[in-house]
């Protein structure tokens, strides 16, 4: 369907309409004009003449969750607006493109899709790069924690069946799980992200040892106990611990 400009009163309305909707004179379009011509026509006037009917929800939904998504990018919030504002921006705008006549706000829906794309290529990634640090100590220290925790329970149950069995050799994970003394995950000697062992004669002394399975949990995160049953931490860069290290509580949280 075309549309044409009322001779009377110039309002745009469809070729088809017998008289104009607002002064209700005849609509007689040129027969010796293009179609095209007088489409392009209609939607200049229509530019200049019915602003207000213009349909830009779409826009100004792209632009307000746009810049509200930038401002507050630094929370959770903020983030979850940005692919509403891009997908509502980009909608928007490929229909007042398509549909000038009845869609409008392209200039919205370009504020919208332009801060979007801010918030994605740069606070995104600087985001990421804070977080992501924190994150990553956050695991390393509740593997460490658990880790410790492992630790103590061994050597618990370790002097308790040496007590109790009097026996040349100092008891192995797998023996303290049998005796129901320690849980069977910790007795297969691996439990959230470390590996268990125990070792030794009563002679020689028993020995408790928790390697972590990958260096990136710390270089602190290794740890050895003997008979004293004192737990201590490796700070030679990554080798395993041994009776040398000092104790866990004599070393600084943050010499990793």
């Amino acid at each position: 369907m075309t549309s044409v400009k009322c001779p009377n009163c110039s309002l745009t309305n469809w070729a088809e309409s017998p008289a104009c909707k607002r002064c209700g004179g005849p609509i007689a379009s040129d027969p010796k004009r293009s179609e095209q011509e007088q489409y392009f026509e209609a939607s200049s006037d229509f530019s200049n003449t019915d602003h207000g009917n213009l349909q830009s929800g779409f826009a100004i939904t792209s632009m307000v969750l746009g810049v509200a998504g930038l401002v507050t990018s630094f929370f959770l919030i903020g983030l979850l607006m940005v692919p509403f504002a891009l997908i509502f921006g980009i909608v928007a705008l490929v229909k007042a493109r398509g549909q000038p006549v009845q869609f409008g706000g392209k200039g919205f829906a370009i504020t919208g899709i332009v801060t979007s794309c801010v918030t994605i290529v740069f606070v995104v990634p600087l985001l990421a790069a804070i977080a992501i640090p924190n994150i990553l100590a956050a695991r390393r220290a509740a593997y460490e924690s658990g880790a410790i925790m492992s630790m103590r329970k061994i050597i618990v149950a370790d002097s308790s069946y040496i007590e109790m069995r009097q026996q040349g050799e100092c008891p192995d994970l797998k023996m303290l799980g049998k005796e129901n003394m320690i849980e069977r995950e910790l007795a297969s000697g691996s439990r959230n992200g470390y590996l268990f062992e125990a070792t030794g004669t009563l002679a020689s002394g028993c020995e408790i040892r928790a390697t972590p399975v990958s260096k990136s949990m710390g270089l602190r995160s290794y740890y050895y106990s003997a008979m004293d049953n004192v737990i201590r931490a490796s700070v030679k860069k990554g080798l395993p611990a041994d009776p040398s290290d000092p104790p866990l509580s004599d070393i600084s949280p943050y010499s990793r």
